[in-house]
């Protein structure tokens, strides 16, 4: 609900304070004195747009602030409208948007007179009032509920579906990738073994070059030790030939002894070494193969063999995919038939209940001093399109199967037309008015707004409104300006809205009145005049007591 609305230098507002109560709210006063300023204000505080030329001559600004209750919770909405255009606009405290703002406010305020703010004037909202005047919001939410599983599985079978060739792909890459890793059969931290076994393979190789090498030195033809023998039996010559060569001749000979020695140990190294080339060349073909599968699948052996679990994991999925789309469709199935059943009973309901609603909502009309009118509940089967049932040809959406539109003829002999498109803003309000104490169970909006709800209407006519008014009041906050003394003697609150002077100017000023000063008003309302009569007094009073009264047989 609204609590309180604040305006500053606002039209013919110079300051004023609104302190709104519950139940039925009636703004009245002379025409011209700004009644509608009030309403305008409110407009201001729910989204609507901002006017420069609405702010009070010789001042830059004009704020607005509002109050609203919501579950408990203080919403206090702030519009600051400039002349430059430079509008401002805070809800508790924070800057905001216009788009925020009705967001926020959309569904605790309808002001009705003005089409923005009117629900019922939304095609979108029929269907939901329907629901709720035939009770079958349980049973909608039951649908909506297989609705949206129904969805998610038809959406889940057309991804399955449009991933195949990619699916069959991925498959064959899969099964590649796990063949070549399984093949290598590898263990976990085999390179580093194999490293270590390489480097030392890789040293044996060159021991043995070398041993060979000493031994090609030693026993080669023409090679160390023949030139030694050579050399022994020469010097074995000159030393009896030479006495004095004697002892170099022996140093000779210990030499080949010597070099035979040696010979002797590398040809036992040789023979005693373990080395095996084909064993390098396993080593070095077995770590090509582990680098290859590095570069591809990880940095380490732990790495690929992660990865293969991941694949083999991947790879089971995909081939389980034409099972899993196979219970899919028959799950879709299952879904169908049960949404056609629901969404078929609930249509069935729904025009059930739509012919009541009509003869309710004409009834009301007729007491509303419409006579004539025509109120019709238009159902119509969605078209077929995105989430159609073959076999039915019907588009089932998150509400069922239908399309629900209020239409009226206000006129005899005129085809009934969207309720948008009726042009009188008293029909319109009394139309909205009719269907607002029909629907008062069903809407939980908590504050309505009535501009032009007595608009053309007089004797009974105006005393039914009054009456449904009050009785819509005493189930949430509904506040109307009124002409009418009927209407506002039915008001559970009463704001007396005033044209004055102040230092030359005009200005608009609101007052809470009490009971007795409510008296006077609707005297002056009754008999048109500032100067009352006694009867006219007194007849007032009686106005009241009979609204009063109204509340018991409610």
């Amino acid at each position: 609900m609204i609590s309180r609305l604040s305006v500053r230098n606002y039209a013919l507002i110079d300051e004023i304070e609104i302190e709104f109560g519950r139940g039925f709210t009636v703004l009245t006063g002379e025409t011209g004195a700004g009644k509608s300023i009030i309403i305008d204000a409110l407009s201001l505080v729910l989204g609507d747009r901002a006017y420069s030329n609405m702010i009070r001559e010789g001042f830059d600004f004009a704020h607005v602030e509002a109050t609203f209750i919501n579950d408990g919770d203080e919403i206090v909405v702030k519009r600051e409208v400039a002349r430059d255009g430079r509008n401002r606009i805070f809800i508790n405290g924070e800057r905001s948007t216009v788009k925020a703002l009705r967001e926020k406010i959309s569904n605790l305020v309808d002001i009705h007179g003005q089409h923005e703010h009117q629900r019922l004037l939304n095609p979108s909202s029929h269907l939901e009032f329907l629901d709720s005047f035939a009770g079958l919001k349980d049973m909608v939410k039951i649908y909506r509920d297989k609705y949206r599983e129904f969805r998610a599985v038809k959406n889940r079978i057309e991804t399955i579906i449009e991933d195949e060739a990619e699916r069959e792909r991925r498959k064959d890459l899969l099964e590649f990738q796990i063949e070549e890793i399984e093949r290598a059969d590898l263990k976990d931290g085999e390179d580093e073994t194999l490293e270590d076994e390489r480097t030392f393979l890789r040293s044996g190789e060159k021991i043995a070059q070398l041993a060979k090498e000493v031994k090609s030195l030693l026993s080669e033809e023409g090679g160390l030790e023949d030139n030694i023998g050579r050399l022994n039996a020469i010097m074995e010559e000159m030393s009896r030939l030479d006495a004095t060569v004697s002892e170099t001749s022996s140093q000779s000979t210990e030499a080949l002894y010597i070099l035979k020695d040696i010979e002797g140990f590398i040809n036992e190294y040789i023979a005693s070494l373990d080395f095996n080339p084909q064993r390098l060349e396993e080593v070095e073909g077995r770590l090509a193969q582990i680098s290859l599968l590095k570069r591809k699948y990880g940095g380490t052996i732990e790495d690929i063999l992660t990865y293969l679990s991941k694949a083999k994991e991947e790879l089971y999925n995909l081939e389980t995919y034409s099972e899993t789309r196979e219970n899919l469709e028959e799950k879709l199935k299952t879904l169908q038939d049960e949404l056609k059943r629901i969404a078929f009973d609930i249509s069935k309901s729904r025009k059930e209940a739509a012919k009541i609603l009509e003869e309710q909502v004409e009834g009301e009309l007729k007491e509303l001093g419409m006579d004539g009118v025509e109120f019709v509940v238009s159902i119509e089967y969605n078209e077929g399109d995105d989430a159609v049932i073959d076999d039915t040809g019907v588009g089932f959406t998150s509400s069922g199967v239908d399309k629900v539109s209020f239409l009226i003829s206000t006129n005899p002999g005129e085809s009934p037309k969207p309720m948008v498109m009726v042009a009188s803003g008293g029909e319109l309000a009394r139309v909205m008015l009719a269907l607002r104490s029909i629907l008062a169970d069903a809407d939980e909006t908590p504050t309505l707004i009535f501009d032009e709800v007595d608009v053309g209407l007089g004797g009974r006519s105006a005393s039914q409104v009054a009456t449904r008014l009050r009785r819509l009041g005493g189930m949430r906050q509904v506040i109307t300006i009124s002409h009418l003394p009927q209407i506002a003697a039915y008001s559970h609150n009463h704001l007396k809205v005033e044209k004055k002077m102040k230092g030359g100017r005009a200005i608009t000023t609101v007052k809470k009145i009490s009971k007795m000063e409510k008296v006077g008003e609707i005297a002056r309302m009754l008999s048109g005049e500032e100067s009352v009569s006694k009867e006219a007094m007194e007849n007032a009073r009686r106005m009241i007591e009979n609204a009063v009264s109204s509340d018991k047989g409610q």
